[in-house]
């Protein structure tokens, strides 16, 4: 083993915990909705219009917040994005928990899509940091693959709890 590979698995090792396994258990987590949202929403009364609009709130604060994140992540740093990020769209989904009131619902869907737009872009810019060119490409296939496990097997466990729960059980989770 070459120098260099070596300081590239001592790399590879240390972003097991610094990226991978978040991002596992984060994209997890996240994907616990998938199947009871559009019917927690359902369940308010509104029509599937706003049933979309509840849904889609993530996608579109990801969308809305992909520059402004990436402009805090010059301020305050990656690592702090990373936390930030994890913390903005866990306290949002967690306090769907409690609401009813559809307005608000949405706005916390769209503050949860931009809390995972400044965590991605904080883990992009991380791994961009630590990783020499050479290894980037396999690094940010791995950070996807465990991105895709956890959306698989997400919706799984989401489904899960909440027939043996309710539909807000997920939330929690």
């Amino acid at each position: 083993m070459t120098e260099r590979s070596f300081t590239e698995s001592i790399k590879q090792n240390r972003l097991i915990l610094a990226v991978y396994l978040p991002v596992l258990i984060y994209s997890t987590c996240q994907s616990l909705l998938v199947p009871v949202l559009p019917l927690f929403a359902k369940e308010l009364d509104i029509s599937y219009g706003l049933v979309g609009l509840v849904v889609a709130g993530e996608s579109v604060g990801m969308l809305l917040g992909d520059v402004p994140a990436g402009m805090m992540l010059r301020v305050f740093g990656k690592k702090f994005g990373m936390v930030l990020g994890l913390t903005i769209s866990t306290l949002t989904t967690l306090a769907l928990f409690w609401l009813d009131v559809v307005p608000i619902i949405i706005l916390l869907r769209i503050m949860a899509g931009f809390g995972i737009a400044l965590f991605n872009i904080a883990i992009h810019a991380y791994i961009a940091e630590v990783v020499s060119n050479s290894n980037r490409g396999r690094s940010l296939a791995l950070w996807g693959g465990f991105m895709r496990v956890g959306r698989l097997v997400g919706p799984v466990i989401g489904g899960i709890v909440a027939a043996h729960y309710n539909l807000r059980a997920p939330f929690i989770v």
